[in-house]
């Protein structure tokens, strides 16, 4: 799968975040981050070595959790990090606590 080109397909959409539901714009795709708007107006960049590191952990692993994301790849934005590999079509998710698996995919 191309990553990029999937989280290109977000760009111009409002998402939610998984646990709180608070909508953000995807407002630009970047090479080198994701910008996104949150419900206060403020801009937000996500880098992608933040995405990738935590893509990376979840193709790996089969899943991710939230605290993972935020320990490990994203204290920052771990809710709209979460959020955005949550609406790529290879990803199904539960809520509490948050966690991102893999389709199709026997998970260990």
């Amino acid at each position: 799968m191309d990553l990029w080109a999937e989280v290109k397909k977000l760009e111009g959409k409002t998402l939610y975040t998984l646990e709180q539901k608070e909508p953000f714009l995807v407002v630009q795709v970047l090479h080198d981050r994701v910008i996104i708007e949150n419900s206060k107006n403020n801009e937000r960049p996500i880098r992608w070595s933040e995405i990738r590191g935590a893509w990376g952990h979840l193709e790996q692993h089969g899943t991710i959790t939230r605290a993972e994301i935020m320990e490990s790849f994203s204290s920052y934005n771990s809710a709209y990090l979460a959020a955005i590999l949550a609406n790529l079509e290879e990803v199904s998710t539960e809520i509490a606590p948050i966690t991102l698996r893999l389709k199709n995919r026997q998970n260990p």
